[in-house]
């Protein structure tokens, strides 16, 4: 006869808890009612009667068609969430990483830039979502980029002017969204503090 681990136990015990309660419900329900209706109503007579109670085939049918609707239920929910945390697993599996550079750097005589790289994983639609100003940012030299494969650097524009007017705390000034490849959006920020020391916020989505 096989043994069964206490663990193994409790996991029954837990994946089964609804229907063991129902169970147990039912029974003490019965035999209150069986104690209580005994030989006052025909449904509570031993040995049971057949017109009464119908023959034991059909509950069964009716026991097994209770069970099966419950544990198709039960299979159809647990299905569900493994598709959701299928779903979840995949989006971080394709979801583009960036990072941004550490500084500005400067490009001409009155033109400086910064790069955003893809990290890991190829991204779609990359454009500027939001321009807070604070940079003089040119959205005509920050094309969208339909298409961007990993390792690959995207050089935004901008005029640094009003730089040493930065507060020391973080600052966003340049937002931008992107798609993964199956079409999921993302936002993220830009952020500079007053040495020009640029950092990149967690991303959101839509």
């Amino acid at each position: 006869m096989p043994s069964f681990s206490n663990q193994t136990k409790k996991t029954f015990i837990k994946n089964n808890c609804l229907s063991i309660i129902i169970s147990c419900i039912f029974l003490f329900l019965f035999i209150l009612c069986y104690c209580f209706f005994y030989k006052k109503v025909d449904l509570f007579e031993f040995p049971f009667k057949a017109e009464v109670w119908g023959n034991a085939a059909d509950w069964i049918v009716i026991l097994i068609t209770a069970l099966t609707a419950y544990q198709l239920i039960k299979t159809y929910k647990l299905q569900k969430d493994i598709n959701l945390a299928t779903i979840k697993n995949y989006k971080q599996l394709i979801q583009p990483i960036f990072s941004v550079s550490k500084k500005i750097e400067k490009a001409t005589c009155d033109e400086y830039f910064f790069e955003l790289k893809l990290v890991s994983n190829s991204a779609r639609n990359i454009a500027p979502s939001k321009v807070y100003g604070l940079l003089d940012l040119d959205t005509t030299k920050i094309p969208v980029i339909f298409f961007l494969s990993p390792n690959n650097s995207i050089k935004v524009i901008c005029k640094t002017d009003k730089l040493n007017s930065y507060p020391a705390v973080l600052n966003k000034f340049y937002t931008f969204s992107y798609h993964d490849l199956s079409g999921n959006v993302y936002f993220q920020s830009v952020q500079i503090k007053r040495d020009g020391t640029l950092h990149l916020s967690d991303f959101t989505e839509s």
